[in-house]
Order: C-alpha cells, then sequence, then structure tokens
C-alpha cells in the first residue's frame, strides 16, 4: 500500500501538468542563456556546448575559432557577464530552424570596490542568431551582431528581474 503512495502522487501531479514540457521558445531561450552562464563562469566547455559543429559566423569564423576567442578573451580578461534584454523568438513552419533575436550589455574584467562592481570594459550589442534542432536539443548554428544602444540606455530598457 505504501508502494503505491509516491505513484499515484506522481501520476497525479502528471496529469495536472506541474512537469510541463517547456515549449520551443522556451528552450531556444533556454539555449542562449546557457552560452551567457558559461561565459558569466569563464567555462569554456559550458559555453560552447550550446553550439553546432557546423557553426559559422558572418566573419567565417567556425566553432574553433570561436572556442579560440573565447579561451583568449578568458585568459585575459576572466568572465564574461552580460545582461540580456528580451529575447524575441521566431520558429520555422518545420519546427527544426528558428531565429532568436535580443540586445545585450557585455561586462568584462568586474572588479570590486567598495562592494559596487565596476567593469573595465562595458559594450552593448545587438544580436540575430540562427537556431536548428539537432537530435533533442536547440544549437545555435550562426550569428549576426552589431553595436547597439550606448550601454545606459540598454540598461534602462531591461526589465528588473
Amino acid at each position: 500500500m505504501h508502494r503505491l503512495l509516491p505513484l499515484t502522487l506522481l501520476a497525479f501531479l502528471l496529469g495536472c501538468g506541474t512537469f510541463k514540457k517547456p515549449t520551443v521558445e522556451e528552450q531556444i531561450i533556454a539555449t542562449i542563456e546557457a552560452v551567457t552562464d558559461g561565459a558569466q563562469r569563464a567555462d569554456l566547455g559550458e559555453t560552447l556546448e550550446p553550439f553546432s559543429l557546423r557553426y559559422q559566423d558572418e566573419d567565417g569564423l567556425g566553432r574553433d575559432g570561436i572556442k579560440g576567442l573565447l579561451f583568449r578573451e578568458f585568459h585575459r580578461n576572466g568572465a564574461i557577464t552580460s545582461i540580456l534584454g528580451p529575447i524575441e523568438v521566431t520558429v520555422e513552419t518545420t519546427g527544426e530552424q528558428a531565429n532568436a533575436s535580443f540586445d545585450a550589455v557585455l561586462m568584462t574584467g568586474v572588479s570590486l570596490l567598495d562592494g559596487s562592481p565596476l567593469p573595465d570594459q562595458v559594450e552593448a550589442w545587438h544580436f540575430e542568431v540562427a537556431l536548428e534542432r539537432e537530435a533533442e536539443n536547440w544549437r545555435i548554428t550562426a550569428h549576426t551582431r552589431e553595436k547597439g544602444l550606448d550601454a545606459t540606455q540598454l540598461l534602462e530598457r531591461v526589465p528588473p528581474s
């Protein structure tokens, strides 16, 4: 009798939607956030994990080229702290390709002075990211970037957490 109680509870919770599968949009946003999470820890493997092996950026860099750039950046300046604006996701009708568009403030060389983070460098960028579903995961296959708003203007537009 006691063994059936957990199974009955689990069945009830699944039936109520407690363990709802993330939407495609939520999965894509999580993929982008995984890159920023890895960069904020200066973890090269974690930062690169969401990139497809077929990745190619607008400058012709493949996944290995991005790996080299990130390796150099992490060793020169440490972690890359980012603040993302709202991420707009568009999924192609096939459901196998998607695009994400967002603004981000990127900061390097964060140090503490009187308890306040003071970055050495702050830049605002606008990103357009192409993704494809590979097996059960979304992978970044390409991206473009351009200088965005002044970082102060962009921070004013980011909704509070």
